[in-house]
């Protein structure tokens, strides 16, 4: 994300916005590990804007997190298992927790 290297927090949350809906899209009807590459960049969109992030922001990256997390926790055990869809679930679990949106249900499933 070339937002994330413009240092401009609100050209970086508008873009951050974009991809979630795009990957979102993608995640919904494609096979293929790119929106979760992809979707990796979140970590790196919020820590490098997390001073300049309200709560509310905050708040809303950590449930785009907790969405991949539960997407990819209910994928067929082979696609889990693929390299960038595990990478995804680790960042997505990095996320989280920095949110602290965990949930009720506290530990992930995985």
């Amino acid at each position: 994300m070339g937002a994330i290297r413009s240092g401009d927090a609100e050209t970086a949350r508008a873009a951050f916005r974009k991809a979630r809906k795009t990957i979102f899209q993608q995640i919904e009807r494609e096979r293929l590990h790119y929106p979760y590459r992809v979707a990796r960049l979140f970590l790196e969109f919020y820590d490098s804007f997390v001073p300049y992030l309200s709560q509310q922001d905050k708040d809303e990256i950590g449930r785009a997190a907790r969405y991949i997390s539960d997407r990819i926790e209910r994928l067929p055990g082979e696609r889990q298992d693929q390299r960038h869809v595990e990478e995804c679930w680790q960042t997505m679990q990095r996320i989280i927790d920095a949110t602290g949106a965990r949930g009720a249900e506290g530990a992930p499933a995985r």
